[in-house]
């Protein structure tokens, strides 16, 4: 119980101490809540371990109600952040997620969640925070923007409307790094209790680690408007529980994750070559920068994490990418504003978020098999997150290539629900020829089921690989008829000047006819997949 009022009084002092610095010094608000940033999150880390569940969990959740009150009322002036400013809604994103994690202690037997905690709040404190403020002080040195510029370097990393610069997301990295290289030396020193193995540093280890601090690392540049407090914290804790939870049956190096089991050279080669075909996508206009960057992030949580093959994602890229070239090759319509163009990071994640986390919960899952029964068959081969992954992407295909060839080779279109006919390119429009598009693109997809094994497609209830086939094609041709009807019920549709409907804002004062301004073709994506998604898994 000491330990818990020496931390508040602590917190209480540094947040008082910084308050007077920024009326003392306004320009420097932005460093004043920085370190504010570093001291009061690495309080907390050590509150997570020493402090008991009771008395951290209530002071957390008082936390969090009364910074949202606070920062709502405009208690906290907002700070200048990549030449905008903003309110400090990162405090209270840090304390829900903190609050959350302090939950964790009441299924925490060994110690190891409050040390993978303790880890967590390391990066967001030190890598995060002192990122910012080698950043901040970059974007005001001429001489730095001069020799980055001489060198073919971009200065700043343009996220949406968020600007960060390359040196802080450097340190980042760096930073990072170093917290996670030295997390089981620390763990082995100071607390053996735990059970984390003391990993021999090596190269393999270096390796490693980098691309975990490199995954992390660009989980914090697409975060935007204090959401990092909350993305680094949970993607350091996936990350920081596949290296370090102790396996109940087999040490570190000998679990089931296929990232743990590649050599040294092999992740090496990823780590570049991944990153030079990112280059080589955005150079070739096939993604924009951001859209890069969360690729990268699927494939690596799809084939690194969870240790899936990345054959059948390409192959949806590939066909995707060439049904929406031979649509514009043909001057066809627009199917909205981004059609055209590069694919961004919402477009990435509307067809591949759901994909993502369900890498992410075999990744988790692969820990200890046994715990949860049939979701992971007993080879650790292939489980059935990634058969629903299949059903994921057979639907994303299958609506894909239904828009972009249904409109180069669709004659007629009509809405889905009341039949009348609709401009090609209007969400909930549909033709006979973009069906028969609709039905290809599933079955494509669904060609990868012959590529596992039939002990576990037995294991997973079907008798045959046709009989797996005919289940997610099936599934992903569903998905694209009811992304049709939500995006015929609930998508936004502007009147043009000339009267016609149309998915895309021609100007300001393009009037909307029908839907919510909210309910773009991404959201009718995601949505449309993870309901078939849920289906799949019900039918299973």
């Amino acid at each position: 119980m000491p330990a818990f009022f020496i931390i508040v009084i602590l917190i209480a002092m540094g947040i008082t101490l910084f308050t007077l610095l920024e009326k003392r010094f306004p320009k420097s608000i932005f460093l004043w809540r920085k370190l504010l940033h570093i001291l009061v999150i690495l309080l907390c880390s050590i509150g997570i371990l020493k402090i008991p569940f009771v008395p951290i969990f209530c002071i957390s959740i008082f936390a969090t109600l009364g910074l949202h009150y606070a920062i709502s009322k405009g208690f906290f002036e907002s700070s200048e952040h990549s030449g905008s400013q903003r309110k400090p809604w990162g405090m209270v994103y840090f304390a829900a997620t903190f609050t959350g994690m302090t939950i964790l202690k009441t299924i925490d037997s060994g110690g190891a969640l409050s040390f993978i905690c303790f880890i967590a709040l390391s990066v967001l404190a030190l890598s995060d925070g002192f990122a910012g403020i080698i950043g901040a002080w970059a974007s005001r040195r001429e001489g730095i923007h001069k020799k980055m510029k001489k060198w073919g370097l971009p200065f700043y990393l343009t996220w949406g409307n968020n600007t960060k610069t390359l040196a802080g997301f450097m340190v980042f990295i760096l930073l990072t790094w170093l917290i996670l290289f030295f997390a089981p030396s620390i763990a082995h020193q100071f607390f053996p209790e735990i059970g984390i193995h003391n990993i021999p540093i090596g190269f393999d280890w270096i390796i490693l680690t980098c691309i975990m601090a490199f995954a992390i690392a660009l989980v914090e540049m697409v975060s935007s408007g204090g959401s990092d407090n909350l993305f680094i914290l949970l993607s350091s804790i996936v990350i920081c529980s596949i290296l370090f939870v102790p396996h109940p049956a087999n040490q570190l190096h000998s679990t089931g994750l296929r990232l743990l089991q590649l050599s040294s050279n092999t992740l090496l080669l990823y780590l570049l070559g991944s990153v030079i075909l990112a280059m080589g996508f955005v150079r070739w206009r096939l993604l924009s920068a951001s859209g890069a960057v969360m690729a990268w992030l699927l494939a690596y949580t799809v084939m690194i994490l969870a240790g899936w093959s990345i054959v059948f994602l390409f192959a949806f890229f590939l066909l995707a990418t060439l049904s929406t070239k031979i649509g514009n090759g043909f001057g066809i319509v627009n199917t909205d504003s981004k059609s055209g163009r590069p694919r961004d990071h919402w477009q990435v994640l509307a067809n591949g978020g759901i994909v993502m986390g369900l890498a992410l919960l075999s990744s988790l899952f692969g820990i200890d098999p046994a715990m949860f029964g049939r979701w992971k068959d007993p080879s650790g081969s292939q489980d059935i997150f990634y058969l629903l992954s299949l059903v994921s992407v057979a639907v994303a295909c299958s609506d894909t290539l239904s828009s972009e060839l249904g409109m180069r080779f669709g004659k007629k279109t009509h809405n889905i629900i009341f039949l009348r006919p609709i401009p090609k390119g209007v969400s909930g429009g549909v033709s006979i020829n973009g069906l028969w598009a609709a039905v290809m693109g599933a079955s494509i997809i669904a060609l990868f089921s012959f590529t596992v094994n039939c002990k576990i497609i037995g294991y997973w209830g079907f008798v045959s690989h046709g009989r797996l086939f005919f289940f997610i094609a099936s599934l992903g041709f569903l998905g694209s008829i009811l992304d049709s009807i939500l995006g015929a019920l609930f998508q936004v549709k502007y009147q043009k000047d000339n009267g016609q409907l149309s998915d895309t804002k021609e100007n300001k004062t393009t009037t909307i006819r029908h839907g919510f301004a909210w309910c773009t073709n991404d959201v009718v994506n995601a949505l449309s997949n993870f309901l078939i998604v849920g289906i799949a898994f019900c039918l299973i």
